[in-house]
């Protein structure tokens, strides 16, 4: 659970972010950290949503993992939160 909520963390500090070089980097780092299958704190996201997310980020803009952001969003108040 601990993954989904600095993957959220991460997420709105990837949106406050204003120079597209560091949009870049940023991206690459959620992608690797979190998204990928591969991913050291991989998150529990759908297939779809997974390829949607990691192919938005090779062009990175920064409304690219809201939808991420919102399901993972949506676990953490489904899931997480009522078991704290």
């Amino acid at each position: 659970s601990s993954e989904n909520l600095r993957f959220w963390v991460s997420c709105e500090d990837y949106k406050k972010t204003k120079s597209p070089a560091k949009l870049s980097t940023k991206a690459r780092k959620i992608i690797d950290e979190f998204i990928s299958v591969q991913a050291t704190k991989e998150v529990n996201l759908d297939s779809c949503t997974r390829e949607k997310t990691s192919h938005n980020m090779l062009e990175p803009t920064l409304p690219c993992s809201d939808e991420a952001q919102r399901k993972i969003f949506t676990l953490m108040e489904n899931d997480s939160y009522p078991r704290f």
